[in-house]
């Protein structure tokens, strides 16, 4: 199995984990709203205590491990046409 890339931004303006999974091909399944909530706990910390950098990059740091361990390839979403074998058929007239 080949080894992807996938990027994340943990910023204010940044979308959700979930969402920049999905932008990728990838989702975080049962775990986003718990992810999230870290993500955001994270902010908080950041702006709302003076919390130093070195303390701020080790917290993202171990969120990151979650993501990484959570991260799944998301369900391609096939679309199945509807066949007309459903219709009536009309009696041929000879």
């Amino acid at each position: 199995m080949q080894k992807q890339t996938v990027g994340f931004g943990y910023g204010v303006l940044c979308d959700t984990l979930e969402s920049q999974a999905n932008e990728q091909g990838f989702t975080l399944g049962k775990h986003s709203e718990e992810l999230e909530g870290c993500r955001q706990a994270a902010i908080t910390l950041r702006f709302g205590v003076d919390l130093p950098d070195s303390m701020y990059d080790k917290i993202l740091q171990r969120i990151q491990k979650r993501v990484v361990k959570y991260i799944k390839s998301a369900p391609q979403k096939n679309k199945v046409e509807k066949s007309n074998s459903t219709q009536q058929r009309k009696p041929k007239t000879a």
